[in-house]
């Protein structure tokens, strides 16, 4: 409590005892125990009242006195199995030491390829050294903590990233102790393979493989990638000491399902000590999600050849040609319907298309049953007894369910049909509208629905095939109409 505190306590004790004086003994001629005990009341009334308006403080403090962490972080790798007395006798010399277990709380952990704390007895016989994974591990555990590492090896990391600029907090100080052969000799590794865990059937996936190289020389090494046992990639590297670290990056294909074992192996050096890091193996899983599309029809057209080559362009895309009475087992297997020019030999795959609520992507021509149209789907309208007429597409630049910029009608011929004015419900957007003649007629030539989880499309004109054909011309492939479909 400080001074000042006590001296207002004093005063209020004080001026507590004049009042009570002046009350009942000033010019007071009654006495007796009653008057006292009623003074020493209003006294102590008087005394608190004053008391909590100074609102003294008591403060106590306690010191205590934290020992700092002394961790033996020790190499228990087999390069310095011959020092093992020599190493046992240090730790032994030093946690037995009086002053050192006044001062410091001792911890041991040991580190190899793994880092663990030490309970038991050293083995030495650790294959690989990671000494950065040694110290990244004391700093997380010891974090923010005053912390002294004595570090016993002999400096030959094999392993993991260079000690050598590992930086740890401030609080942290790193005493090594150098046991055992400190020579360093000319190493050459593979450092990493890097490769996606994942890749689809088909498809390509591309690998990295990195190699470091330590010392002085300039070598030429042949670095050798394997799949699953077969040699994929071969080829001579060149490293020296300024440029100690290549990397190459081949594409491989997925051939098969399954798990994949890559390989990677280069070449050893003359006298090298540690060739277990020459080689690495990483694994890869292909995995099978071609998705199955049926493009059901019973007319013969080159529309359909056309949308085939556009849609298996896409190598995760497999298209199966059906006829409209398929059995319901064989649509099962099926992810996306194409109708057509669909008529009344249609009304199974419709019935079967509603039940499982499944998308679809009607196709219609010149000559369509569009009573028979109206009824099988609940989104569009078309009114009938219009006679066949060549439409051009008009893009519709607001177009919100995928991106269409990169799509380009540009001298895209016209497609046939003979569908009249159509109603379509709120939740059908076009992606292109008719123009005749040059006149945006205002009916939509491609719309699609989104609804009650499921999608559809409806394009309403044949000859299609000519657009492929025409983006030929255009740009000599077929990339623009192709993606257009894929999407």
């Amino acid at each position: 409590m400080q001074t000042q505190t006590v001296l207002y306590i004093i005063l209020a004790a004080v001026l507590a005892l004049i009042v009570v004086l002046f009350q009942y003994y000033y010019k007071q001629k009654i006495k007796g125990k009653v008057v006292i005990g009623l003074s020493f009341l209003r006294f102590i009334a008087i005394f608190g009242v004053l008391l909590l308006l100074i609102n003294p403080k008591f403060s106590k403090n306690e010191y205590l006195l934290e020992k700092a962490n002394l961790v033996f972080l020790i190499d228990d790798s087999s390069s310095i199995k011959k020092e093992a007395k020599t190493v046992q006798k240090l730790i032994s010399e030093i946690t037995e030491d009086v002053e050192v277990n006044k001062n410091f709380s001792i911890k041991k952990y040991s580190f190899g390829q793994d880092f663990r704390e030490q309970k038991d007895s050293l083995t030495f016989l650790e294959e690989n050294t990671n000494i950065a994974l040694g110290l990244r591990a004391t700093e997380e555990i010891y974090a923010r903590t005053n912390t002294a590492i004595l570090l016993l090896t002999d400096g030959n990391q094999t392993i993991g990233e260079d000690y050598q600029y590992t930086e740890l907090q401030k609080d942290f100080g790193v005493f090594p102790i150098c046991v055992g052969d400190t020579t360093r000799y000319d190493d050459i590794r593979i450092e990493r393979i890097i490769n996606n865990p994942y890749s689809f059937l088909k498809n390509q996936f591309p690998i990295e493989v990195i190699v470091n190289y330590e010392g002085n020389s300039s070598i030429n090494k042949t670095l050798t990638i394997s799949l699953d046992g077969k040699k994929v990639h071969q080829e001579k590297i060149s490293v020296f000491g300024n440029n100690n670290s290549k990397t190459v990056a081949i594409n491989l294909k997925a051939e098969s399902v399954g798990v994949k074992y890559i390989q990677a192996s280069i070449g050893t050096l003359d006298n090298e000590k540690n060739i277990v890091n020459n080689k690495k193996i990483n694994t890869l899983e292909v995995i099978d999600e071609t998705t199955k599309v049926a493009i059901i029809t019973n007319t013969l057209h080159p529309d359909i050849g056309t949308l085939r080559k556009a849609i298996e362009s896409n190598e995760q895309r497999r298209v199966l040609l059906l006829s409209p009475d398929t059995k319901e087992e064989d649509l099962e297997k099926i992810d996306l319907f194409i109708l057509y020019k669909p008529n009344t030999a249609f009304t199974s795959v419709y019935d079967y298309i509603k039940k499982k609520k499944a998308s679809s992507f009607t196709i219609t021509g010149v000559k369509t049953n569009w009573s028979f149209f109206n009824k099988m789907q609940p989104h569009i309208n078309v009114e009938n007894g219009y006679p066949i007429q060549e439409v051009l597409p008009i893009k519709n630049l607001s177009f919100s369910k995928f991106d269409i910029s990169q799509f380009n009608t540009t001298d895209y011929p016209p497609l046939d049909t003979d569908s009249g004015p159509m109603t379509f419900s709120e939740n059908m957007e076009p992606l292109m509208s008719m123009s005749i003649k040059g006149i945006n007629v205002g009916n939509p030539l491609f719309i699609l629905s989104d609804s009650d989880n499921k999608k559809d499309a409806f394009l309403f004109g044949e000859n299609i095939w000519k657009w492929r054909m025409q983006d030929y011309r255009n740009s000599k492939n077929f990339k623009n109409f192709d993606e257009f479909i894929s999407k």
